[in-house]
Parts: C-alpha cells; structure tokens; sequence
C-alpha cells in the first residue's frame, strides 16, 4: 500500500503537517509515492520529506516546479 502526496499536505493542520501527519503514524511498509512538484507548489521541500522519511520512497515522481509559475 502507499500513497501519492498533492499540495495539501504541506499545508500545515493543528499545527502539523498531514504528511508527517499520516507517515509519522504508519508502518515503514506503506510507501510513499513522492511527487516532488505538488510537495513544493505546497510549500514543503522534497529533500527534507525524503530524508525524514527513509526507505518509505518507492517511486518518486519528478515534476516541474518554478517559482515564477506558482
């Protein structure tokens, strides 16, 4: 089982983040589908999510991103 992130979940919620929300409390074998555009139009940076979480990024889908066009 996994799961692919969007913008939402790195809007924070009650002062934390749904993403560390919902991986924080799951088992190291659901997966993360990382997408690293949604992360950063939602303001998270893709480094840090990789990091924090390790092993748990079985695929990650590398999109666009700019600045200028968010």
């Amino acid at each position: 089982v996994g799961y692919h992130n969007h913008t939402i979940e790195f809007n924070a919620l009650d002062g934390e983040l749904p993403w560390d929300t919902f991986f924080g409390n799951t088992k190291a074998e659901v997966v993360m589908q990382f997408d690293t555009g949604n992360a950063m139009h939602g303001g998270g940076d893709a480094r840090v999510f990789l990091k924090r979480y390790p092993g748990r990024a079985a695929t990650v889908h590398i999109k666009p991103y700019s600045k200028a066009n968010a």
